[in-house]
């Protein structure tokens, strides 16, 4: 299942979604909001109960903290699922 993933990124709702590419629907999102013209930090991860466990909130993480808007911009990760991530996968950080 989370090898049918796609993810995406909605400015304007502030947040990278993962998107289950066979029917569309919405399995996944990673909120953040934008500090000043360097930072960004991640306040918010959210996976479907019953999705939990398939490592759908993993690759959406990794998604958004590589993304172009990320890249340039000092990380924060007020969201404990970002900051273990982020603990975990120093070289990203």
């Amino acid at each position: 299942m989370s090898e049918d993933i796609e993810f995406m990124h909605e400015p304007d709702r502030h947040r990278f979604t993962a998107v289950r590419a066979s029917d569309g629907e919405r399995v996944g999102e990673a909120h953040y909001r934008l500090l000043g013209d360097d930072g960004i930090d991640f306040d918010h991860t959210l996976v479907p109960t019953a999705l939990r466990g398939q490592g759908i909130a993993s690759r959406l993480v990794h998604a958004a903290v590589t993304s172009d808007l990320a890249r340039e911009r000092r990380i924060a990760a007020s969201c404990p699922f970002v900051a273990t991530y982020l603990r975990e996968h120093p070289d990203l950080a």
